[in-house]
């Protein structure tokens, strides 16, 4: 027999569910726990679907977080509006460098790097309540991170701004001199890092071994990017 309460989606739409559920959360400043708490549903509900791990979600469970952020459930399984512009209305459009993921391993500091003669920039907008750091970069996603963050999606961090609970963040590991991407998970005292892979555990967080080179502030989703 058929669930009539279960919508079936592809890959696709999954990863784009995935991204559109973070972006919600972190303009509303909400965690999946605060969310999950709001709607009493499971926190895992909600973690499965940031992580695109759900391809037949309840259509239920769809509409009600399409209520919570007063949108359409097409609008939540699609491209959000705000996510599709580059601009805003009242946002001033700024320019961050584009960097490899082997550049970032080996810097310490963004201000290392000559960017008088730079080539590839990413617009993105700014506005009074959402400022964007004079330090910040973009990356683009690696192959690894989908269905999650398809690939050609950019990642644009602000290293001055303080990590927060169900933020996105960049992380070197000191000892084995690797970048990765984390989803921080603080439950007081203890920090954690979540990876944004299907399937990886919870990594305790050390600041004698991890250093945090940003805090993800923006998420752009592209349908097709030239990648090198």
């Amino acid at each position: 027999m058929l669930n009539a309460d279960v919508l079936d989606i592809d890959k696709q739409e999954s990863a784009r569910l995935a991204t559109n559920l973070t972006a919600l959360l972190k303009k509303k400043h909400l965690t999946a726990s605060k969310l999950a708490q709001d709607l009493n549903l499971p926190v895992m509900t909600i973690r499965r679907l940031m992580f695109g791990e759900t391809t037949d979600p309840r259509l239920s469970t769809l509409k009600m977080l399409a209520d919570y952020f007063h949108i359409s459930i097409d609008a939540l399984t699609g491209e959000i509006e705000y996510q599709k512009s580059q601009y805003q209305v009242g946002s001033k459009p700024n320019f961050v460098p584009v960097l490899s993921w082997e550049i970032v391993e080996k810097m310490h500091s963004i201000t290392e790097i000559d960017l008088s003669e730079w080539t590839e920039w990413q617009p993105i907008s700014s506005t009074p309540n959402n400022p964007i750091g004079k330090n910040s970069f973009a990356l683009v996603s690696r192959p690894s991170m989908s269905p999650r963050f398809p690939h050609g999606t950019v990642f644009v961090f602000d290293p001055d701004a303080t990590p927060r609970d169900g933020d996105l963040i960049l992380v070197k590991i000191e000892n084995a001199k690797e970048l990765t991407l984390r989803e921080l998970v603080i439950d007081p005292p203890e920090w954690y890092l979540q990876s944004v892979i299907s399937g990886s555990g919870l990594l305790g967080y050390s600041p004698d071994v991890h250093k945090i080179l940003g805090v993800n502030i923006m998420t752009l989703l592209y349908n097709r990017r030239a990648i090198d």
